[in-house]
């Protein structure tokens, strides 16, 4: 079975040509449980697009990470659900200035998302922020700066990626404190192509199933947060 992913950290990516990241760990422990070899024996770098079709071909492939919505649904096989997609809005700890228990509170505040993103869309749409306090970039990396340096009053984030992006700049992982979900309709999964035999889905399944009940699942999982 080819196993394949994109570079997508903190979920998956290469340091040093190697595979790294949560799912990379959770996919290496589930691989082992149902006694399955990766095709040349390692996890493959590809550009998603790429990826994406290959997984939807005549051969068994293994996809990491992907988000399971209704229009992927009849594309793939699916095993998980390997990590919700749960947005939420970040300030600075210990800024008592910014005091938000729901999204109706954000008016008056600052925020700063991905341009583009459905969180962006969400906000324009849902009217919880004024049009002019919205700030919009291209990256995690940025939006950490921005909130770092008091540029925005908060930021959006998935748990992992806040935590990864703080590491990799060596700034302690409670600086930032997390206040309410924005968004979280959508979960990740390892999707398999349909020529995957149903028995190999079974068997993940059951040792992904066999992961979170022993407490293996979490201990990846904390190991990234």
């Amino acid at each position: 079975m080819d196993v394949l992913m994109e570079e997508l950290p903190p979920f998956n990516y290469v340091v040093n040509g190697r595979a790294e990241g949560f799912t990379v760990d959770v996919v290496r422990e589930l691989l082992d449980r149902a006694n399955i070899q990766p095709q040349g024996g390692k996890i493959k770098l590809l550009p998603w697009k790429r990826a994406y079709l290959l997984a939807q071909g005549d051969k068994p492939v293994l996809l990491l990470t992907t988000t399971r919505t209704e229009d992927r649904e009849h594309l793939f096989k699916w095993v998980g659900p390997l990590y919700r997609r749960e947005q939420w809005l970040y300030r600075l700890a210990g800024n008592d200035a910014v005091s938000i228990r729901s999204l109706k509170d954000l008016r008056g505040h600052s925020i700063v998302v991905i341009q583009e993103s459905a969180n962006h869309q969400l906000l324009l749409e849902g009217g919880y922020v004024d049009p002019q306090d919205i700030y919009v970039t291209s990256s995690v990396e940025s939006k950490l700066k921005m909130l770092l340096h008091g540029r925005v009053d908060v930021a959006s984030f998935l748990p992992l990626e806040v935590a990864y992006a703080l590491r990799q700049q060596k700034i302690p992982v409670d600086r930032f404190e997390k206040l309410v979900l924005l968004s979280g309709k959508y979960t990740y999964y390892l999707a398999l192509s349909l020529a995957t035999p149903d028995e190999t889905v079974s068997r993940l399944q059951n040792a992904f199933d066999g992961m979170v009940a022993d407490g293996t699942y979490q201990s990846i999982l904390d190991r990234h947060l």
